[in-house]
C-alpha cells in the first residue's frame, strides 16, 4: 500500500516562497521506511542544533488527492513567512544574545588583552560592512548597466530587471533570470552576476590613463595601478599569488606610497577624462610603454610578502626572525633603562651619605655608572641597525629560497587634478 508523505524542504538563498515535497512511501518496503526513520532523525537533530525550522514531515494518508489538498492547504502568503520568521527570531532573542555574549567574553578572557583588542568582527561589524559593500556592488552594477537596451534599473529597491531579449552585455556567459536584486541576495558580492560583471570589466580592460577631479585637494599628483604575480621559478602554477599596489608622485617629486595613494582614491571625483587604448585581459599580447613609476614598486618586499604568505613554515620562520630581533632590541633597551635605573640609585645615596669618604666612593660610582649608560646609548642606535639587518638579511635568504619571481603589470595611470585649483 503507497502511503503519502509531505515535507517542507528548507529554503534556498533568496527564496521568498514555501516549498512543498510530496514523497510517495511503501510502507511495506523497508528502504522507504528506513528512509522515512532517517527523515525524521534529521529534523529532529536538526532542530536541536539550530532551535528553529519549519515542518520537515507531514501526515501521512492513503488518498494522494487528500495528501495534495492537505499539501496546497499548508502554502504561506509572504508576509506570513515573514510574519512568523520574525516571531522566531523574537523568541529566541534572549538566547541568542546570550550566547554571543558568552562568546566574546570566552574571547577576551582566553587572549591577551593586546590580542583581544584587535578583534573586531562582530555581529553589528559584520552588519556594516556587507551594507558597505552591497553599497559598492549596486553603484559598480548601475554604472555597467546604464545605456544598455533591455535592461531597467529600480534605485529605490536595488533591483535590476532584465527584458526578454536583452543586448549581450557577457564575453561567455548569459544571464538567467529577469530580475537581480540586493534584497533577496541574487545581486550579492558572491552572485553569478556579480562575478560576470567583474569578469567583464577585467576582460574588456580600462583606459590606459587618464585625469580625475578633485575639489578636496590642491596639488597634482599622478598616481599608477598595478597587478603584481608572484610565481614559483620550479613549480608549474596558472595562478600564481596576485597583489594590487598603488604607487604614486606629486609634482613636486614625492613618492605617495600605497596607504596615501588609497586615501586619494576614496575621496569624491568631481569630473574625469579618459585617454588612450583600453588594456584587459583579452589584450595578452599587448603591453603599455615603460612609464616612471614602474620603478616605485618594491618586487623584493612583495617575494617575501609571497614567500611568507603561500608556505606556513616558511611564514613561522620568517616570524621567528623577526620575533628575535625584536627581543634582541628589548635587551638592549633593558640594559640602558638598568643603567639608568643605578644612576638614579646612586643620586639617592648621595643624598644620605653622611661622611666624606662615602661621599667620595658615591661619586667614583656615579662617574663609571654615567660614562657606562653614555657609551651604552650611542651604542644602541648602531647596534638597533645592526640587528635590523641580520633579520633583513634572514629574511631575504628565506625569500631566496622559495625560487619565486614577479610578473609586473600596470594597469593603469591616472592624474589626480585640483578642482578647485588645477581645474
Amino acid at each position: 500500500m503507497l502511503r503519502l508523505v509531505f515535507c517542507m524542504r528548507c529554503h534556498r538563498q533568496g527564496q521568498q516562497n514555501d516549498v512543498v515535497a510530496l514523497n510517495f512511501l511503501n510502507n511495506q518496503n523497508f528502504a522507504d521506511v528506513r528512509m522515512l526513520e532517517l527523515i525524521n532523525k534529521r529534523a529532529l537533530q536538526f532542530d536541536g542544533i539550530m532551535g528553529m525550522s519549519d515542518d520537515i514531515v507531514g501526515n501521512f494518508t492513503d488518498s494522494a488527492a487528500d495528501g495534495i489538498a492537505a499539501a496546497l492547504g499548508m502554502t504561506r502568503h509572504k508576509k506570513e513567512i515573514e510574519a512568523e520568521f520574525q516571531a522566531t527570531l523574537k523568541r529566541h532573542e534572549d538566547v541568542n544574545t546570550a550566547a554571543v555574549q558568552e562568546a566574546e567574553n570566552a574571547l577576551f578572557t582566553t587572549f591577551t588583552r593586546e590580542v583581544a583588542d584587535r578583534v573586531t568582527v562582530t555581529p553589528q561589524y559584520i552588519e556594516d560592512c556587507t551594507a558597505k559593500i552591497n553599497a559598492m556592488l549596486w553603484e559598480l552594477t548601475k554604472w555597467f548597466f546604464t545605456g544598455k537596451q533591455g535592461y531597467t534599473l529600480d534605485e529605490e529597491t536595488r533591483t535590476l530587471h532584465v527584458s526578454f531579449q536583452p543586448q549581450k552585455v557577457f564575453t561567455g556567459a548569459v544571464l538567467r533570470r529577469r530580475e537581480y536584486s540586493i534584497g533577496d541576495r541574487s545581486l550579492s558580492i558572491i552572485s553569478p552576476i556579480a562575478k560576470n560583471i567583474i569578469n567583464e570589466i577585467y576582460w574588456r580592460g580600462v583606459h590606459e590613463s587618464g585625469t580625475v577631479s578633485l575639489d578636496s585637494i590642491c596639488e597634482k599628483c599622478q598616481i599608477a595601478y598595478y597587478r603584481v604575480k608572484v610565481k614559483s621559478k620550479t613549480i608549474w602554477s596558472p595562478d600564481g599569488t596576485h597583489y594590487y599596489i598603488f604607487t604614486g608622485i606629486t609634482r613636486d617629486g614625492k613618492i605617495l606610497p600605497d596607504e596615501e595613494c588609497r586615501q586619494l582614491m576614496a575621496l569624491q571625483v568631481s569630473g574625469f577624462t579618459t585617454n588612450g587604448s583600453t588594456y584587459g585581459t583579452r589584450d595578452v599580447a599587448w603591453k603599455p610603454p615603460p612609464h616612471a613609476l614602474d620603478s616605485q614598486i618594491d618586487t623584493t618586499a612583495l617575494l617575501r610578502r609571497a614567500a611568507a604568505d603561500t608556505d606556513d613554515s616558511r611564514k613561522e620562520e620568517i616570524s621567528a626572525v623577526t620575533e628575535r630581533a625584536r627581543l634582541k632590541k628589548s635587551t638592549l633597551n633593558r640594559e640602558v633603562a638598568s643603567l639608568k635605573n643605578e644612576l638614579r640609585q646612586i643620586d639617592n645615596a648621595l643624598t644620605r651619605t653622611g661622611s666624606v669618604a662615602e661621599r667620595v666612593d658615591a661619586e667614583k660610582r656615579k662617574a663609571t655608572a654615567n660614562k657606562a649608560l653614555k657609551s651604552r646609548e650611542q651604542s644602541l642606535f648602531m647596534d638597533g641597525l645592526k640587528i635590523d639587518a641580520d633579520a633583513e638579511a634572514a629574511v631575504q635568504t628565506l625569500a631566496d629560497n622559495a625560487n619565486l619571481t614577479a610578473e609586473i603589470t600596470r594597469l593603469f595611470v591616472i592624474e589626480i587634478i585640483g578642482g578647485s585649483t588645477d581645474g
